[in-house]
């Protein structure tokens, strides 16, 4: 267990730094990785020419809980400092990857001339401010692959400023055959499942043609499905819009399988106004409410007797302060409260 210490947990930097391997420890959390201790800076930072590190493993038990620290969980960052891998950990989250232990800045930070790193596969990001932050246009050919990225408060995967070329998410439709889209010619597209906008189940992978076109065959298991496309030099998007999966049995749009579902908004963060969905197995009663961080009911947004389907209402923030509000579903006996950050 390395966590409580007054910088960073694990400290990597200078040109000679090479083929270091950081496996199975606890970085920041306690010693169950339920919870954070704080106090600690980055959880890992790796920088000033350091590369061809390794932090976890393919390998279980070499993977790492990088979780609870005040900054990062893991900073990469500087020209020079390359080729590398970050595998298999659990990044903001606890050892289960269900419960969050957020790292408080956000879960991976490419920035500041960093090249030629990977992320993946297999890391779990959830819970952060950001998933993983690409900062800067001198930050590229930084591969993202095959992780399991959710939950983040503002967004998974995060270009700034040129980072990674700044490079677009894939634009694509669905149809009962599958996806099919538009993206980089001959770039690498991940095809990912999730309740709102990020990554959280990675479904598999199709190359573009020349012209950038693609087509995937399979049945993702939704509700929302999201692109990245990694380009022939290396460089990752941040995650598409998210495409909602609705049931292609049945000519209804309205009606896709499953029970409840609280859909975290879309966009969030956002300015001034949001989509929040929801999903009824039948017909019954329901209340939608949003609240402040002091519990005081800010918009009453949907009482009364509703039908079984998929539900979505615009909640307007022009009025209020920027900050983090709550908005809480009660149908029947199901009850569920997700948080959402406006921004001014």
């Amino acid at each position: 267990m390395i966590s409580g210490n007054g910088t960073s947990g694990i400290f990597i930097p200078g040109m000679n730094a090479r083929y270091n391997i950081v496996q199975g420890n606890i970085i920041g959390a306690d010693i169950q990785g339920e919870s954070a201790l704080g106090g600690q800076e980055e959880g890992v930072w790796i920088g000033d020419g350091a590369s061809t590190n390794l932090v976890g493993g393919e390998t279980s038990g070499e993977g790492k809980i990088i979780s609870g620290n005040e900054g990062y969980g893991i900073t990469l960052a500087y020209s020079g400092t390359d080729s590398n891998r970050i595998i298999g950990n659990r990044i903001g989250t606890d050892a289960s990857g269900w419960g969050g232990v957020p790292n408080r800045q956000g879960g991976v930070n490419l920035s500041n001339g960093t090249t030629n790193n990977q992320i993946g596969l297999a890391n779990t990001i959830r819970f952060n401010q950001y998933g993983i932050l690409v900062y800067h246009d001198s930050t590229l050919f930084n591969r993202i692959t095959q992780n399991s990225i959710s939950d983040n408060i503002i967004i998974g995967i995060n270009l700034v400023l040129g980072g990674n070329r700044g490079i677009s998410a894939p634009v694509f439709s669905l149809d009962a055959d599958g996806i099919h889209g538009t993206t980089i010619p001959k770039g690498k597209i991940e095809i990912f499942s999730d309740s709102s906008s990020q990554g959280l189940v990675y479904e598999g992978s199709v190359n573009a043609d020349e012209g950038g076109g693609f087509s995937w065959i399979g049945t993702p298991a939704g509700p929302f499905i999201t692109a990245t496309v990694t380009d022939p030099e290396g460089n990752t998007s941040a995650f598409s819009s998210p495409t909602l999966v609705t049931s292609l049995e049945t000519e209804d749009p309205k009606l896709i399988s499953g029970g409840y579902i609280l859909f975290n908004n879309f966009p969030n963060p956002f300015n001034p106004s949001t989509v929040i969905r929801y999903t009824l197995p039948h017909g019954t009663d329901v209340e939608l409410m949003v609240y402040d961080t002091r519990g005081r009911r800010i918009e009453v947004l949907a009482k009364g007797y509703q039908e079984g389907g998929i539900h979505e209402v615009r909640f307007d923030g022009g009025a209020l302060a920027g900050g983090l509000y709550f908005y809480r579903l009660k149908a029947g006996d199901f009850e569920e409260i997700r948080k959402m950050v406006l921004i001014r």
